[in-house]
């Protein structure tokens, strides 16, 4: 996109999460009108408050949408002589919007976003980011840490991102990992048999929450996928 398409543009999306959180905050930094939708995981177009409304009123003449799906809203939407591009990864009871058309698997929004709307790794650095962190982003919300090991970061550019995104988490008000899961994980790390191939591991803390943190361990410590069964009592 020329900056004039740029300005031109209106950017709606719902922050609940980091790689949302970036997306807004790169579209503002490059010029684009920028509605951040309060819904949470699961937001659709048509629950968003006055949606049609704020549209016309933004005098954008490109609508962006990011994970917000509403084929009837985008059918509106383009009705109004409004360009709309539609950026998702995810695939919703009877709507795929993780494949292209196709049937390729489509990558992380981030990804998308920084291709459609222009924003190279040069600009990025002229912004004030390190390109390797914001690519992290969508590499890390479409296939976590796995994903990041295959694009071939480092486990020092990892342990980087991890603190990079915890510096996120805060600017979204997310809870941190708690004491309790980690010393849950640890232990049952520690303690983990080998049973027909797996690697088995049992938390019995019934408040501890322990799969995220366990598939982090095993990654950096295989760096490679492995697979793992995994009983804990929380919410059991």
């Amino acid at each position: 996109m020329t900056p004039e398409q740029r300005k031109q543009s209106l950017l709606i999306v719902p922050v609940n999460d980091e790689e949302a959180f970036m997306i807004a905050e790169l579209g503002e930094k490059i010029g684009m009108q920028v509605h951040r939708s309060k819904q949470a995981h699961g937001a659709k177009l048509d629950e968003e408050p006055g949606i049609m409304k704020m549209i016309e009123e933004s005098g954008a003449k490109n609508v962006i949408t990011i994970e917000l799906p509403g084929p009837e809203i985008e059918e509106q939407i383009k009705d109004k002589s409004k360009k709309l591009k539609v950026i998702d990864h995810h695939h919703y009871t009877g709507l795929n919007r993780a494949h292209d058309e196709a049937g390729k698997m489509l990558p992380s929004s981030l990804e998308q976003f920084l291709e459609f709307a222009g924003v190279s790794d040069q600009e990025l650095t002229d912004l004030g980011y390190d390109p390797r962190m914001i690519h992290a982003i969508g590499f890390w919300d479409s296939g976590y840490i796995w994903a990041l090991i295959e694009a071939g970061y480092s486990r020092e550019e990892i342990e980087a991102f991890e603190e990079y995104k915890k510096d996120i988490e805060k600017a979204l008000g997310m809870p941190e990992v708690r004491e309790v899961d980690l010393a849950a994980a640890e232990q049952a790390w520690e303690n983990k048999t080998e049973w027909n191939g797996f690697y088995v591991l049992v938390s019995d803390d019934p408040k501890a929450h322990t799969r995220s943190i366990v598939s982090r361990i095993a990654a950096k410590e295989f760096w490679k996928p492995t697979p793992v069964m995994i009983s804990e009592r929380a919410g059991n």
